[in-house]
């Protein structure tokens, strides 16, 4: 994953645009299940849970990546392939 794609993850986790909402939900109903989901570490899970409370405090084992800002990208980025779109 680029510092371009985190970026983008990072603001469309906070803006949450409208169109991106089924997208984000369908990668996080993917991840649920996902044996590389772990939760993220306190300082970071401090900072989505500030921008929304009701935000996944999971991460991705083999990025380490934030399924909050992840799962907003345009890019499906799942490294374990898993994400259709």
């Amino acid at each position: 994953m680029s510092l371009v794609q985190v970026a983008e993850g990072w603001y469309n986790f906070i803006t949450a645009p409208d169109k991106l909402q089924p997208i984000i939900k369908e990668r996080l109903e993917v991840c649920d299940t996902c044996d590389h989901k772990v939760t993220i570490n306190p300082v970071v899970k401090g900072i989505v849970l500030t921008v929304d409370e009701h935000a996944s405090v999971y991460a991705c084992g083999l990025c380490n990546c934030p399924l909050a800002a992840m799962s907003t990208t345009t890019q499906p980025l799942c490294r374990a392939g898993k994400w259709a779109r």
